[in-house]
């Protein structure tokens, strides 16, 4: 064997293992690369649904704030609406006080009358929401 061989075959060997040796370190930093590309896409993946369900909330909120301020608009109306049917009702009541018994008359007959000293000493009572008279005397 000439040493042209010798040296062939010493070196041939100890370059397979160190590149098989170097294959197999790249093989594995390979597979970590691909390990982390799919933890970092499946974490994008949950950012991305999360960034969904955070403007599905947004908007839903904007929603429901505005209802309530309809509603809080509506409850201020209903108040002033009613304020002014309990005005309008104490403004009958007050006109039923001083209903006349006898309309179309120039003496005119007021349903209570009271004495010298200010006590009522008769009433007719006119229910002007129902329409009926009630006679009652003290």
């Amino acid at each position: 064997m000439e040493w042209h061989q010798i040296i062939i075959n010493i070196v041939f060997p100890l370059i397979g293992l160190i590149g098989g040796g170097v294959g197999i370190f790249f093989w594995r930093e390979n597979k970590e690369l691909k390990r982390k590309e799919v933890e970092k896409a499946a974490i994008e993946n949950e950012l991305t649904q999360a960034e969904a369900w955070k403007s599905l909330f947004e908007s839903e909120h904007a929603k429901c704030e505005r209802k309530s301020e309809e509603k809080r608009e509506l409850y201020k109306e209903r108040d002033i609406l009613k304020e002014q049917l309990n005005h309008a009702l104490f403004k009958v009541e007050q006109l039923c006080w001083y209903h006349c018994t006898v309309n179309g008359c120039k003496r005119r007959q007021p349903p209570h009358r009271f004495d010298g000293n200010g006590n009522e000493i008769q009433a007719e009572i006119y229910d002007a929401l129902n329409g009926a008279d009630d006679k009652a005397t003290s």
